[in-house]
This record gives C-alpha cells, structure tokens and sequence, in this order.
C-alpha cells in the first residue's frame, strides 16, 4: 500500500474532522512586497476568486529538539498582511506572508465529506511549489524552510456517549470528572485539557488541545479536539515528515479518544 492512500494508519468512515491545515514557515522572502500578492493570486487559478486579508502571524518559533530553547528572529521591516486566497465556496484557503505558506481545508455545511489525506496533501504541495517556483524567479535564493506543521482540527458534538461537559471522560478516557454526589463543585461550564508529546528522532511535537464550547446555533456543548504536529524543517524529507505528522495524528487521536465511541460513533473500521 503506498505511503498516501486513504487507509494507511487506519480509516474512519465519518471522521470528526472540521478543517485540516498544512503549513511551512521560512526565512523572510527577500524583497517581498504587496505587490507580488496579486502575482501569486494570478498564478494560483481560478479556483480561488475570493481574497481577504488577515492579520499575520507572529514570526515562528523553531523547534529545535523536544525540550531544547526555540529560536526567534525578530522581524526587521513593517508586517504586511496575511493574505488569504478563497475557493468560492471557502473550503479550500491558501494563506500567503512573507515567512508562512499555509493550505487548508474545512467544512463549511454538516454534509460536507473530509476529502481525506491524499487529496489535501496533493493540493497543497501543488500550490506551495508554485510559490517555490515563484521565489525562484522574483529572488533567485529560493525559500530557506525552517518548519514544518500539520494540525487536525475536530468538533465533537453531544452523543449517546455524552451530553453534558461532565462526561468528559466518556470521550477522553485519560481527562475525567467526579460526579460524587457530595462533592461542592457543580458540573464545570468550561474545560480544557493540553498536552505535548515528543516525536521521535527530533522530528518535532505533537501538541493535543481539547476544548469545551456551545453551539452558536443550537447552544449544545461541543468538544474542540485540535492536533497539531510541528517540526524543523531540516530532520526529514518533504513527503516523509507529513506522512509521519499524519501517523502521529491519526495515531495519536484513536490513543486519547474512545475505542467504543471511535466504532460507534466515527465508524472506525477494522
């Protein structure tokens, strides 16, 4: 089986997953400026015919080895703008600034089906190397990558295996809550649950972050489940620090969530 078919490190039939976000953080583009925006925008087609700017995001801290200080460059010149290239549907979003590239894919209506691994991995090496083509023209250096990230973000919503912030650990069996009847505290509003675990051979961390929220629209609690995987650049090749990032992912998610509600619920499959 290659590396980057749908059933490689497990499958589930309907996976919780809202929005998948491929990144790359490098060096400053020399001499980047507003104007090659409109040149990228041009380059990467008409499927993306909305655009919008966003703040930037702080400049990246590279991680060296689990444990060890991150390096921090301080950015030199003024910050400009996040630029966010848009399927005009919004599922699909490029994310352009002068040290990040970032691909994402999210669900925009309930029906909406994750495209899965291969094809959003596909799409968003497709792009990226237009803009490694592209910084070769305008620069003649080329990119000089630092960092890499994959991050997996999940919505939980209320189940037959849990209706109340409470029940936590009915979804995460290591995060739980006491309902002894004598107890002072009533059940928490809120909760939230963070933790890093090192990838081997300094491949980076994987950083699990849980969260409680209510629905905008029906005011039911829903538990937000993010994965993120980050790591320098320079540890493995291109393909094999995701294809790992998405094996500590994927591995990762069915180790802190419920074998029985993964069958019942996600249609894990065998």
């Amino acid at each position: 089986m290659s590396k980057l078919e749908p059933g490689y490190y497990g499958e589930f039939k309907t996976p919780p997953v809202v929005e998948v976000v491929f990144g790359v953080a490098f060096e400053p583009i020399p001499g980047f400026s507003t104007a090659f925006f409109g040149l990228l925008w041009n380059l990467f087609g008409e499927e993306f015919s909305k655009t919008t700017d966003q703040q930037p995001l702080p400049y990246p801290a590279q991680i060296l080895k689990p444990g060890h200080p991150v390096r921090i460059v301080p950015a030199t010149k003024p910050r400009l703008p996040r630029v966010w290239f848009m399927s005009s549907d919004e599922r699909r979003i490029i994310q352009i600034q002068r040290d990040r590239f970032h691909y994402n894919w999210r669900r925009q209506e309930e029906s909406d089906d994750y495209p899965r691994f291969p094809d959003v991995f596909s799409a968003f090496k497709k792009h990226y190397e237009i803009l490694i083509g592209f910084d070769a023209d305008a620069s003649g250096e080329g990119l000089k990558e630092l960092q890499y990230e994959l991050t997996y973000v999940n919505h939980i919503p209320v189940s037959d295996f849990w209706q109340d912030f409470d029940q936590i650990g009915n979804v995460f069996p290591d995060v739980s809550w006491r309902k002894d009847s004598g107890r002072f505290l009533p059940t928490p509003v809120t909760m939230k649950w963070d933790a890093q675990f090192p990838m081997p051979d300094g491949a980076g961390v994987l950083t699990v972050s849980t969260r409680t929220a209510r629905s905008a629209t029906t005011g039911e609690p829903v538990i937000t489940l993010d994965l993120t995987a980050r790591g320098p650049a320079a540890t493995l090749e291109f393909d094999d620090w995701f294809v790992l990032a998405r094996q500590w992912i994927v591995k990762g998610f069915i180790d802190i969530t419920d074998d029985k509600m993964q069958r019942a619920v996600w249609g894990k499959k065998e």
